[in-house]
């Protein structure tokens, strides 16, 4: 998965649905094994703009830590970390 970083910031932003705020991320190199609890990303960002969005953040009970599955990308699942970095703010 390729998204430019902007700017200063280390690499996506993610829109949380369910928080109505934007986290900057840090997508990690290495793929994970498909094993265990993952979160679905998705293409696009929140109402104001970003790279993609989920339904749960930190906090949240269905967050999973970063632990992600998206198929945007090639169709096929691709399971990565990408930790969410607070604290989120309202625009992105």
């Amino acid at each position: 998965m390729e998204v430019k970083a902007r700017g200063n910031r280390p690499g996506p932003v993610i829109y949380v649905v369910s928080q109505n705020l934007y986290y900057d991320s840090i997508v990690t190199a290495d793929p994970l094994p498909p094993k265990g609890p993952f979160q679905e990303l998705r293409a696009g960002g929140g109402p104001l703009g970003g790279d993609l969005n989920t339904d749960f953040g930190p906090g949240d009970r269905g967050y999973r830590g970063g632990r992600w599955v998206e198929t945007f990308m090639t169709g096929e699942p691709h399971y990565f970390s990408c930790p969410l970095l607070g604290p989120g703010r309202v625009s992105p």
